[in-house]
């Protein structure tokens, strides 16, 4: 393609303009004709930038290019009179780009530090999820596959918004939006911002800005297929599921019934009916038979998954009016198989030791059939000085999980006994009987569950001229967040094996008399197998968000001896009620009930406990409450009319927190309230002696376990960016922000999970977290391409964190209450570097290959409060402060890609790496020391193909995790490090083939 520039003004050649190729990254600049070349692009459409000093910078979108035909492109440039600078990032959409390049222009034009990954690189990496792409984000991680964690900052430190709209989660553990819930389909780029500007969430220490692909400039018709092959699970025996379980298509068994029950007339939960009882006794509870218990072995297909997208615009009259519909549609099967190991406890953190001998070791296997789909409709319209645009996005996810554990096999107990008759020396010995017997410990879940994300957005953007072209954009939106837990199913017991066998003497018998011979048995090898059932539990959960949303902005630019500043302020309101419902039956086995089994991985019989009627009483840990959280705030903010090598931008925001949660009792009017017994509680001689630990008073109101926040909180904001080259930049900045407590943490109710050894208690006194940010870049991106080289510098320090410690009861038992509290004061400090380059400059040969990189070094931690480093002095450890839970050492990304446009072969490797991490710290109880749990490091390495042929057909080749490192966390001490959990997730080798028209 040849593009020919010239001065409209003088109708001459325009030397040294600068002509951009978006889409193939490429740039040059106009010899003395005023022409430049670019060979060897392939066959498409393209985005030409044409600029130079003095000239309006110019935009031609859809210029295509036919293969095997030369293109010939004259632009005409017209004089500048006035700085166009904010005219060319709004013509190009920057805000919505998918490129690398433009991503790069949006990060160096952000007030703070933001770091993005769009579309482009998320194609070339194969992720499949926001999850996925968020790793390869400098400073970034996933937790748990699928929590957010920014610079070592969890949920309550991170915002989660799309489009710029804050979203509800219905996670009940987290304030946390799950990020393995939109795919990458609907994805145009993901924002990352780590420092605080007035403008952004109060709670944005680490923010994340999903931004959804947007209407096209012209038709889009594009769809792909894919499969998998799962080395741990497709065509695996080994995968579990049940009668009845596993995704229909589509995943929406939970949706389809109630959502939820009225606890004040003690409805049915999802999933049950109501029948007659016997004469005389009233209706009861029975839950559907249509999904047993009977667990069975399964062999899963391979994963399979489609995704499409579809749109176009148009000029009516002034106005561009366009729209675009995404969908896609996801089926995969995983499996994960590994041990946990136990662990001693002891009052002593130099004691702590692991376990030995029986119960020393658990066989863990987790099955999941996990289905994800979404849709996502955007419809617009602009002309020069107005957009409105309307997004609706949902994605629904599903999950199907079988957790089976085992304890360690015990050793076959023999016993041999004499079988003899008479007496004295009339006694003879005509056999022997043999026991044999042996008991392996167990443990089972059968959870299926839905996850729902959904939003309606309507937002605007206007130039308005009569205010000296000032911004006005603004936004309404309702969001939801549910999660469907229908009739989840634990069972814990052992599996029995017994034998008896009887033996006769041969020559003994023959001389027994015929009275004596029928006072014998004949010969038994009787043998049982079976399962002995200790608990059958079965729990119906809902939790559910709804959010109604608004936000209004308006930037004022000014001049001021000819530099250019700008005022900008705005208001916010997001309104949101939870309500969580928890209904848990502990069902009742009757001792006859006889459960047969082959051996000990035979479950059939465990469907015979689904006959078992629901008792009329639910147990205490059935707790439902509403919760109400209003935040509301205003801002203003100001860039100083500086000139442009120097950019200052400063100003505040006031946000107000209302949270409050109103807890209800399904088993009566009356609750029982556990609490933290303090010094200033405590109110007998009883709880005085028992300071620290965590007592209960029955026959309480439920209002005295209703908790509030409400506070007003104003957060300044500071950032200077000195820039004194074009290609150079150095950026400072200061922010106060927050951190609020979750529902779950500040609700003085029971929520117990897996272990029943231990449950988690809200604390109610909890107070917000605040945190002061100091962060610093340098960057450097020579000629203003995709090169980059930066470096940066973090400090954090956070008043009153939220961490958990594990408190003990009053009672003569070995309860242990996991409880959030705040600690002292907490710090964190990082650094991290950042490099992206093209090889050419080596080699031409090489000029198709790039290499980029980031790497994270952080540290950080956290005061204990004095009643626990008491306790921990008293455990033998030493020090006062521990690092923050969720805390990675060093977070680090490679790639090394090749690209040849000629061919259309592109080849990428992907390495990511987690250093320590500290999935959550020490704490001690009066007489037990509760070590850390810490994740070790794992790198992970993909390979990603792809191939672009036949003008619009695309081939994709996927080879995922080749390393297949084995993930295991350890229990810490000062004095050791105990082995916890070991597994190893598989490795993925994928396909796909997809079009363009």
């Amino acid at each position: 393609m040849r593009v020919r520039v010239i001065d409209q003004d003088w109708d001459v050649p325009l030397a040294e303009a600068t002509v951009q190729v978006l889409e193939a990254e490429k740039k040059q600049l106009t010899a003395e004709d005023g022409n430049v070349l670019f060979d060897m692009l392939p066959g498409g459409s393209y985005t030409l930038v044409i600029s130079a000093p003095g000239f309006e910078r110019k935009v031609l979108n859809h210029v295509v290019v036919i293969p095997g035909e030369a293109k010939l492109e004259e632009v005409r440039l017209n004089g500048a009179f006035v700085d166009m600078d904010e005219f060319v990032v709004k013509d190009i959409d920057l805000g919505g780009g998918g490129s690398t390049l433009q991503l790069l222009e949006i990060r160096s034009q952000h007030s703070g530090l933001m770091d993005a990954v769009g579309a482009d690189m998320m194609s070339k990496a194969g992720a499949g999820t926001a999850a996925a792409a968020l790793k390869m984000v400098t400073g970034a991680t996933v937790q748990d596959g699928k929590y957010a964690v920014i610079r070592g900052l969890g949920d309550r430190y991170t915002a989660t918004l799309v489009n710029g709209v804050r979203m509800p989660t219905a996670d009940k553990d987290k304030r946390a939006v799950h990020m393995d819930q939109f795919p990458s389909s609907i994805i145009e780029s993901i924002q990352v911002t780590k420092t605080f500007m007035p403008d952004q969430q109060g709670d944005a220490s680490g923010g994340i800005n999903i931004i959804t692909k947007s209407v096209p400039d012209g038709p889009v018709l594009s769809m792909s297929v894919s499969t998998e092959y799962d080395s741990n699970a497709t065509g695996q025996n080994d995968f579990k599921t049940y009668r009845g379980g596993g995704n229909d298509f589509g995943g929406m068994r939970g949706v389809g019934s109630l959502r939820f029950w009225d606890s004040s007339s003690m409805g049915n939960p999802r999933g049950t009916h109501s029948v007659p009882g016997k004469e005389g006794e009233k209706r009861k509870t029975v839950a559907d038979e249509k999904y047993s218990s009977a667990i069975k072995s399964k062999s899963p297909p391979g994963n399979y998954g489609f995704k499409f997208a579809v749109g176009d615009a148009a000029d009516v009259g002034e106005w561009r009016l366009g729209g675009l519909l995404t969908g896609s549609y996801s089926q995969k099967y995983k499996y994960r198989n590994g041990y946990k190991f136990g662990m001693m406890p002891n009052q002593s953190a130099r004691e702590t030791a692991p376990l030995k001998g029986e119960g020393a070791k658990t066989y863990v296997e987790t099955s999941t059939d996990e289905q994800l789909w979404s849709m996502g409709l955007t419809l617009g319209a602009k002309n020069e000085l107005n957009e409105i645009k309307f997004t609706g996005i949902y994605s629904h996810q599903s999950l199907d999980v079988v957790d089976i554990r085992h304890g360690p096999k015990s050793e076959m107990s023999t016993t041999i006994d004499e079988l003899s008759i008479g007496r004295g020396s009339r006694k003879k010995t005509y056999g022997e009987s043999q026991s044999d017997s042996r008991t392996r410990t167990f443990s089972s879940i059968m959870q299926y569950t839905e996850n729902a994300n959904g939003s309606l957005q309507l937002t605007g953007k206007h130039t308005l001229p009569w205010l000296n072209d000032a911004e006005l954009d603004w936004t309404g939106a309702y969001n939801m967040a549910e999660s469907i837990e229908p009739d989840r199913r634990r069972i814990t017991g052992s599996y029995v094996y017994h034998r008896d066998i009887v033996r006769h003497y041969a020559d003994v018998v023959g001389t027994l008399t015929p009275s004596q011979l029928q006072q014998i048995r004949a010969e038994q090898d009787v043998e049982q197998s079976k399962w002995v059932i200790d608990s059958f539990e079965r729990r119906w959960q809902d939790t559910r968000e709804d959010a109604w949303q608004g936000q209004a902005n308006l930037k004022v630019p000014f001049t001021v001896l000819e530099n250019e500043g700008y005022a900008k302020g705005g208001v916010f309101g997001d309104f949101m009620d939870r309500t969580y419902r928890n209904r848990v039956y502990e069902i009742d086995v009757p001792a006859t009930m006889t459960l047969d089994a082959v051996n000990e991985y035979d479950y059939r019989s465990f469907g015979k406990l689904d006959g078992l009627d629901l008792p009329e009483n639910l147990t205490p840990a059935s707790i439902e409450y509403d919760g109400r959280q209003d935040l509301t705030a205003y801002y203003c903010m100001l860039k100083a009319p500086l000139p442009e090598w120097l950019e200052l931008v400063g100003g505040a925001r006031v946000e107000s927190t209302l949270m409050e949660t109103t807890v209800k009792s399904p088993l009566s009017d009356k609750i029982v309230l556990n609490y933290l017994i303090t010094e200033q509680n405590a109110q007998n001689d009883f709880e005085r002696a028992n300071v620290g630990r965590i007592g209960a008073r029955s026959n309480v109101e439920p209002k005295e376990a209703d908790a509030e926040i409400d506070q007003v909180d104003v957060l300044p904001a500071i950032s200077l960016n000195v820039k004194p080259l074009e290609d150079f930049s150095l950026r400072l900045t200061y922010g106060k922000t927050i951190a609020r407590p979750t529902f779950k943490e500040i609700t003085p109710v029971l929520y117990q999970d897996y272990d029943a050894s231990q449950v988690f208690l809200g604390n109610p006194d909890l107070v917000m977290s605040e945190l002061d940010n100091y962060d610093a870049r340098v960057e450097w991106r020579p000629g203003n391409a995709t090169d980059l080289i930066a470096a940066s510098v973090f400090y954090k320090t956070i008043s009153d964190p939220i961490q958990y410690s594990t408190r003990r009861d009053t009672g003569a038992g070995s309860l242990d209450y996991i409880y959030p509290e705040n600690y002292g004061d907490a710090e964190i400090k990082g650094l991290e570097f950042e490099m992206r380059k093209g090889l050419g400059f080596i080699w031409s040969e090489l000029s198709p290959f790039s290499v980029g990189g980031n790497l994270t070094l952080q540290d950080s931690e956290v005061k204990y409060p004095k009643d626990i480093r008491a306790k921990l002095l008293k455990a033998e450890v030493r020090d006062d402060s521990r690092p923050m839970d969720g805390q990675s050492e060093i977070l680090g990304n490679v790639n090394l890609m090749f690209e040849d446009v000629g061919t259309g072969l592109s080849v990428g490797l992907f390495y990511n790496l987690k250093g320590e991490t500290y999935v959550s710290g020490d704490t001690a109880t009066d007489d037990t020391y509760v070590p850390s749990i810490v994740e070790k490091p794992v790198g992970t390495l993909d390979l990603i193909i792809g191939l672009k042929f036949a003008k619009v057909w695309r081939l994709g080749v996927e080879i995922k995790n080749l390393l297949n490192p084995e993930i295991e966390t350890v229990y810490r001490t000062p004095y050791r490090d105990i082995p916890n959990t070991r597994y190893k997730i598989g490795r993925i080798y994928g396909l796909s083939l997809g079009c363009d028209w």
